[in-house]
């Protein structure tokens, strides 16, 4: 009851400040695209209740204090530098006077290969001690929510098996690089959105605003769990089969599932970002990835999961948020459903294959997704992103896919690779600092296990076939009959 009243508190003081914020939105700013959207902060508190319905009972304490512990973090690290990296340089693509200032770009490879090789914004660091225009203030305060998202998404799942200086490291390692230098390569003026330009690949590097996120926290946890995971277990003959893991708060998973929806669509429909018809498609790919997860569910476990279900509701939108201004329905169906088919798999791939027991599901559920959306938009995109699959000349199509694939190499180099080195030293350095396991907790037995997958869609399958009566049996009593 104490923890059911401790997460009830967090998630009302949550929405307190997000309403509060709702009530001088108009005084911040009067552009609306520089104006900070109070349904963003219910972003972060749904990714806190996925990580909390996602761990046992008695890993809830760890998982609860990553929110705070992300906020404080993600905070540090963009006021010092997080935030000059990413809009150091925005006075170059801003029509807004009063940004203006912030028109410091760092680009080592511009004397040698030209315009466009942008690697980071110089220009507003130690955010809180020097003078800001009222427009700065505005883009920090946008910003800082997606920045908290992106801090809590490794720290869900390495909060209580990794030590504090490790999680604060990883921590500031997203808030002060990773997310702001992914953005920026993207969003702002970045490398990564003129490779249209300098290598001829369709129009750059594309996404949606703030779907970096995801790939940024879950290459993080990916790193932090790669690098400390120990000795791989070989599996033995009499050892039980792999199941998947199960989701031990299913109520906490739905809610966090809706919260990060609600969030995520009111923050772009208030910036004008989406229409009524990317609604609709992004309607289609919610309900195209809980039908291919409860498929799923059905042939291997024998039912509809719930936890499955529950995962599959975020892995749509992570993987849409990649690119829902450019599909139509058809693509936003064919992504919709094959992240929720696919889903499984990707849990049943990190668990098991590479075993880095993943409790949270940060690699499969937000990275793994997020990829999925990346390269998604280099196949089915339209509009003015037009994908491989469906470009009139294939040249067009195959740039864009290339462009969309070197996105997805650079944010993994930034933000899993790069953190993984510094990891694995400090793991040499520190051979009995992490705990490589998570704590023991009783495992729910399943019906089925994912190795005998084909086996069992088979059998469930041959069921649905009518049975032919044998005429040696005698026919079942009627109504009117009576049972000897």
């Amino acid at each position: 009851m104490r923890l059911r009243g401790i997460l009830v508190g967090i998630a009302v003081g949550w929405c307190a400040i997000a309403f509060a914020q709702a009530a001088r939105a108009d005084t911040l700013a009067q552009n609306a695209r520089l104006t900070p959207s109070p349904w963003a902060w219910l972003v972060p508190l749904g990714v806190a209740l996925v990580g909390l319905g996602l761990h046992h009972a008695e890993e809830v304490p760890h998982v609860a204090a990553a929110l705070p512990m992300a906020w404080i973090w993600g905070l540090l690290g963009y006021a010092a530098c997080g935030f000059a990296l990413q809009y150091g340089a925005v006075g170059f693509t801003s029509p807004d006077p009063a940004l203006h200032e912030l028109s410091v770009e760092w680009a080592p490879l511009h004397p040698l290969l030209g315009e466009g090789w942008g690697l980071a914004g110089a220009k507003g660091f130690l955010f809180p001690l020097r003078e800001t225009t009222e427009a700065e203030r505005a883009l920090f305060l946008q910003e800082l929510p997606w920045v908290i998202t992106a801090v809590l998404v490794p720290l869900t799942t390495l909060r209580g098996r990794l030590p504090g200086f490790l999680q604060a490291f990883v921590a500031l390692w997203v808030a002060a690089v990773g997310y702001p230098l992914a953005s920026y390569w993207v969003y702002g003026g970045g490398w990564l959105s003129h490779l249209g330009e300098t290598l001829a690949l369709g129009k750059g590097a594309v996404s949606t605003p703030h779907g970096v996120l995801y790939i940024v926290g879950g290459s993080a946890a990916l790193a932090g769990l790669a690098a400390f995971r120990g000795k791989k277990n070989t599996p033995s003959k009499a050892s039980p089969p792999p199941e998947l893991p199960a989701a031990h708060l299913p109520l906490y998973l739905l809610m966090g599932a809706v919260f990060i929806w609600v969030g995520w669509l009111g923050t772009q429909t208030e910036r004008g970002a989406l229409s009524t018809a990317d609604m609709v498609n992004a309607l289609w790919a919610v309900g195209a990835s809980l039908a291919g997860a409860a498929l799923y569910g059905w042939l291997i476990q024998g039912e509809v999961e719930t936890g499955l279900l529950g995962r599959s509701l975020v892995a749509a939108l992570v993987a849409t948020s990649q690119g829902l201004l450019y599909w139509d329905w058809q693509g936003a169906l064919i992504v919709g459903g094959a992240v929720g088919l696919l889903l499984g798999p990707a849990i049943y791939f990190v668990e098991h294959i590479l075993q880095l027991r993943d409790r949270a599901a940060a690699v499969s559920l937000y990275a793994l997704s997020a990829i999925w959306g990346i390269l998604a938009l280099g196949l089915w995109g339209q509009g003015e992103v037009t994908g491989w699959w469906v470009a009139e000349r294939a040249a067009e199509g195959m740039g864009q896919f290339l462009a969309q694939l070197v996105g997805c190499g650079a944010i993994l180099f930034l933000a899993g690779l790069l953190p993984w080195c510094f990891l694995i030293l400090l793991a040499q350095r520190y051979p009995h600092a992490a705990r490589l396991e998570a704590p023991a907790v009783p495992r729910t037995p399943r019906r089925s296990p994912l190795g005998a997958a084909w086996r069992i869609a088979v059998a469930r399958l041959a069921r649905l076939r009518p049975q032919k009566a044998n005429p040696s049996e005698p026919p079942p009593p009627t109504e009117h009959q009576e049972h000897p």
